[in-house]
């Protein structure tokens, strides 16, 4: 079970500082700052209290708060001074109150229980910390997402995957590909759901939302191509590789940090890029793009392709001079299928077909004839529901009242 990984107790939850760019939990800002002259003029106010000064970077008035420098902050206990104890104390209560239910600590909790702990596993206390906060944030938000929930029943697989002895490129996965939504968001909730962060949270536009929300989505894909990968017979000594950089030595610019990579049985590499749905895919397929086109010359063209991961080779690996060719793929997660219409499908088929690339989703996988022969099924179904949308005037106005040809 993943909870057995886990040889301490849950982690506590503790407020976040940030000075510059460096986020502190209230003892070590206490530490920075506890010398400054506006920090010992506070201990002096508090009766000489180092305590109270703590007590202070731990209260709800400094949770979460970003300051540009250590002024910054300085400036913010001398406000504090300026309160004085009893007004200090009240907006302290005040903020608590109000902010309690929305506060970093009370949203990262609230991710925890809905996700488990498999997170902080797969990512460490640090960086899985930053990941539950992004999804506090967006369960906030909108408590209903299935990308999400995707997204953590994933981890909860690569967690048992990594107990299990799965052979995937670990390294790259948590050190690399998980940045994507593990980078540090030093504000309070209030900045990002109704602030000006709220385009990271949501992109431009809450209606079709983008943003960190389409980072996870990503993921979930990327996710489902590196356990599929890894039940793939691979060659003797591979792993599943997340986030490598792969490049044609003999040509300039053609080089791209692939999703997810492996060399087969066959000793074929293989190169996916993910793609969060079917509407994505349309998007990255449809028309031609320097993304396609450099993964195209990678499977077509090139000779010599360098590799670098994201951690050290094995010497197997490093000492593999010979492939027998490269396939690239796409991937969408096998969710994605139910949600998608006969019309963006084609596009998507189409597309894969005009590219040379094959579909994976899933155990599912669809090379050149299969999506041939997906793409004549579509087409007709495209083509029964156009005929079925036609208006009835059309067989009226044939002259033919009883002509089979109309909607039905």
């Amino acid at each position: 079970m993943i909870a057995s990984l886990v040889a301490g107790p849950s982690p506590v939850i503790q407020r976040m500082i940030t000075i510059g760019t460096e986020s502190l939990e209230p003892r070590a800002a206490f530490d920075r700052v506890k010398g400054s002259r506006e920090s010992k003029a506070y201990i002096a106010s508090n009766g000489g209290s180092e305590a109270a000064l703590l007590a202070l970077l731990q209260s709800p008035r400094f949770d979460g708060l970003q300051f540009k420098d250590q002024n910054a902050i300085n400036a913010a206990i001398k406000k504090a001074i300026k309160d004085g104890p009893r007004e200090s104390a009240e907006a302290a209560a005040a903020s608590s109150a109000v902010a309690a239910p929305k506060s970093r600590g009370a949203l990262v909790n609230h991710a925890l229980t809905r996700a488990g702990n498999a997170i902080l596993v797969l990512a460490g206390h640090s960086r899985g910390t930053e990941i539950l906060y992004e999804l506090g944030l967006v369960w906030e938000w909108n408590a209903q997402l299935p990308a999400l929930s995707a997204f953590v029943e994933r981890v909860k697989l690569l967690v048992d995957a990594k107990q299990r002895g799965a052979p995937i490129d670990w390294v790259g996965l948590t050190e690399k590909t998980l940045q994507i939504v593990s980078a540090t968001w030093p504000n309070d909730p209030s900045y990002y759901l109704t602030g000006d962060g709220r385009v990271s949270l949501l992109g431009e536009s809450a209606e079709e939302p983008t943003g960190i929300i389409t980072s996870f989505a990503g993921l979930n894909s990327e996710f489902d191509a590196i356990l599929a990968g890894a039940n793939h017979d691979l060659a003797a000594g591979e792993v599943v590789f997340s986030g490598s950089n792969y490049r044609d030595v003999n040509a300039a610019g053609m080089d791209k940090d692939v999703d997810v990579s492996f060399i087969d049985a066959q000793g074929y590499l293989n190169l996916i890029e993910a793609a969060k749905d079917f509407g994505a895919l349309a998007n990255k397929v449809a028309t031609p793009k320097a993304q396609s086109a450099i993964y195209k010359h990678l499977a077509t063209t090139s000779t010599e392709i360098e590799h670098t991961a994201a951690g050290p080779l094995s010497d197997a690996q490093a000492h593999r001079t010979h492939i027998r060719g490269v396939r690239f793929w796409y991937n969408v997660p096998p969710e994605a299928l139910a949600q998608a219409d006969p019309e963006t499908l084609l596009t998507c088929v189409s597309g894969l077909l005009r590219l040379g690339a094959g579909l994976r989703s899933g155990p599912t996988i669809r090379q050149t004839s299969d999506l041939r022969e997906w793409q004549g099924e579509l087409a007709e179904k495209v083509r029964e529901r156009r005929t079925r949308l036609e208006p009835p005037a059309t067989a009226a106005a044939s002259g033919n009242r009883d002509s089979k040809d109309g909607p039905p």
